[in-house]
């Protein structure tokens, strides 16, 4: 394995943002982070089913979500992952930190 470069996948904005699907076939893992997310400002992790965003989980049932409190997960790469930003009140982005099969 080897550990690529972070990369911005979300600009940093304060508006609301769906980002377009995160094909991660060729990552075998990643690490998602945010900044400056505060009080109840979220970022869903969610994956691709056919047409449809679903709610990724985590291995204890909780939603995959990146808050004030928990900046950053470490996912399993093999799947499209799309991100879903409320609005900020700071601008806030994504970013990813993939290690190559």
């Amino acid at each position: 394995m080897t550990q690529a470069n972070q990369f911005n996948y979300i600009a940093p904005t304060t508006s609301a943002k769906v980002s377009p699907p995160l094909d991660t076939r060729m990552y075998d893992t990643l690490v998602v982070s945010a900044d400056n997310l505060s009080g109840g400002e979220t970022i869903n992790i969610l994956t691709v089913v056919g047409t449809t965003n679903i709610q990724v989980l985590k291995l204890d049932g909780t939603a995959a979500t990146l808050t004030a409190t928990t900046l950053g997960l470490i996912l399993k790469g093999g799947t499209q992952f799309v991100f879903d930003k409320s609005a900020t009140a700071v601008a806030c982005g994504l970013y990813v930190d993939p290690t190559l099969k």
